[in-house]
């Protein structure tokens, strides 16, 4: 619940920022989320490293453990790993940069919706009769927000 409280305030607080007037030069949604995703490292890694740190190198030894698995595919699987959230994430700022905080929020949770019965379609994992209904109360909210905001839409 914590994550989608601030994923929905980092949307917020971002188109804010993206629709200012003193943005400086070159900075459209992509550069945004770079400046963002900097300055969130630079504060991030030292609070992680003390928090965290000595846990690490147990972390890495018990990950090197697992069959099949060397440090060169570790480090890249890690890197991969990264540079896909890393994208998603700008491609997500590239959206928000185009519509509304309240629009790219239904269509995250769209996403997870079309997501979650996808899997459960590829991988032959039944869901559950709570799980279909909520995905279907989901995709309805979804569809009746857009309805509604396309009349409201038509009226202005």
């Amino acid at each position: 619940m914590m994550s989608n409280l601030l994923f929905a305030s980092r949307a917020v607080f971002s188109k804010m920022a993206m629709s200012g007037k003193d943005q400086g030069e070159n900075m459209d949604s992509a550069n945004t989320f770079a400046v963002i995703t900097m300055m969130a490292t630079l504060i991030c890694v030292p609070v992680a490293a003390i928090l965290e740190g000595s846990k690490v190198k147990g972390a890495w030894a018990a990950a090197l453990a697992a069959p099949g698995m060397t440090e060169a595919k570790l480090a890249t699987t890690l890197a991969f790993s990264g540079w896909y959230l890393y994208t998603y994430n700008e491609f997500a700022f590239k959206v928000l940069g185009m519509v509304s905080p309240v629009a790219q929020a239904v269509g995250n949770t769209v996403k997870r919706v079309v997501i979650l019965v996808a899997t459960s379609i590829a991988f032959a994992t039944p869901m559950t009769p709570i799980g279909i209904i909520g995905s279907a109360i989901a995709m309805g909210g979804v569809l009746l927000y857009s309805l509604v905001q396309q009349h409201y839409d038509k009226k202005a």
